[in-house]
């Protein structure tokens, strides 16, 4: 039956296992128990229907594949039938059929549709407090603006050499431009997103949404949401917080307000928020040098975006829709919380110098 994996090994896949390098998400495949997943994922199997074509792991394997290199859902599907490493992280043999993009569109509307994001999240966040990786200490606050696949609506443009995407899916693959209808005069007509709004950084206008996360001390990444551009850093504070244990919180001065202090001081969390002078109220020096302080420790914040937006495609979302975006975000987090983890696990294992401990996606 198509998807259905055999336990019996040809001579050539053992032949084949022995060649493989063993990289970054192969040894990830060593350090994580899937069974969890495993068996949280068996919700997408309906026995009324017989077995799903793939199993549901694969398909959640396959994903965090195309974060980890940055993958359209066509070259992923082409990436794991050409390379022998992507299907021993899928635990595929050679004979099996290989998903294509249309069916990795499918799967993620499925868990958006299950609302196994978040479950799935807390599996992974369980086992890095297992394997002794998390930090509990302090929670970085941060939130970061990405831009909008489509244009904005006051700035919708006529494309002459764009081209309809036949897949349906919204993705903006190379030579294939974005999802289009026609004009009456055969030209082709970029519609906008709807739920991504505009706002303002620094002076300048931005179009598309924000990234808002709870880091702990060793940059894995506790809670994350999507919003609007428009919602403000410090209206996701408080949810960021509640739910998960910290003692201690740091912030930018976008989160600076008595309301915020006076929360976490009933909640005995000790607030590490960066001063915002007042019209009439200056900074004082002591303000201004446990600024200078503060801004030091929120490097690892910083740096998670700065991977995120480098490495894993993020500096501008490629789906339409808050939701579907929201699934791309959160795969996008849990493959760089388990590629931070497997190198923490190397430092602790004496394999890896703690200096060359990163976030990036390189072995």
């Amino acid at each position: 039956m198509l998807g259905r994996r055999s336990n019996q090994k040809t001579f050539f896949d053992e032949v084949v296992s022995k060649r493989i390098s063993k990289n970054h998400f192969l040894g990830i495949n060593d350090m994580i128990d899937w069974t969890p997943i495993e068996k949280r994922l068996e919700i997408l199997y309906d026995p009324s229907n017989g077995r799903p074509s793939y199993p549901p792991l694969v398909m959640f394997k396959a994903l965090l594949l195309q974060q980890w290199f940055n993958l359209s859902d066509r070259d992923l599907s082409e990436a794991i039938a050409d390379r022998l490493s992507f299907q021993s992280f899928l635990g595929l043999s050679l004979t099996d059929p290989v998903p294509d993009d249309t069916t990795f569109c499918r799967f993620r509307q499925k868990l958006l549709e299950l609302g196994l994001l978040e479950e799935l999240f807390s599996l992974l966040d369980a086992q890095f407090e297992d394997l002794g990786i998390l930090v509990k200490k302090g929670s970085f606050i941060d939130a970061t603006i990405v831009q909008a696949q489509r244009r904005p609506p006051s700035k919708e443009t006529k494309e002459e050499d764009g081209s309809v995407d036949s897949a349906g899916d919204g993705e903006n693959r190379k030579g294939s431009g974005s999802k289009a209808s026609l004009t009456k005069d055969g030209k082709i007509y970029f519609k906008s997103d709807s739920d991504a709004r505009w706002t303002v950084k620094r002076g300048k206008p931005h179009y598309g949404y924000k990234v808002h996360i709870n880091t702990d001390e060793s940059g894995i990444v506790r809670c994350v949401e999507v919003t609007p551009a428009n919602v403000h850093d410090s209206r996701k504070l408080k949810s960021l917080i509640s739910k998960k244990e910290t003692e201690a919180i740091f912030a930018d001065k976008a989160y600076d307000s008595q309301g915020i202090r006076s929360w976490c001081e009933q909640r005995g969390i000790k607030c590490f928020i960066l001063h915002k002078g007042k019209r009439n109220k200056p900074l004082t020096e002591e303000e201004i040098q446990e600024n200078k302080m503060l801004s030091k420790k929120r490097f690892r914040v910083e740096q998670v975006f700065g991977i995120a937006k480098s490495h894993y495609g993020m500096n501008r979302l490629p789906y339409v829709g808050l939701m579907r975006n929201k699934v791309k975000t959160f795969m996008v987090v849990m493959a760089m919380n388990l590629k931070r983890a497997w190198n923490i696990m190397k430092v602790k294992n004496g394999n890896l110098p703690s200096s060359k401990l990163t976030l990036s996606t390189g072995d």
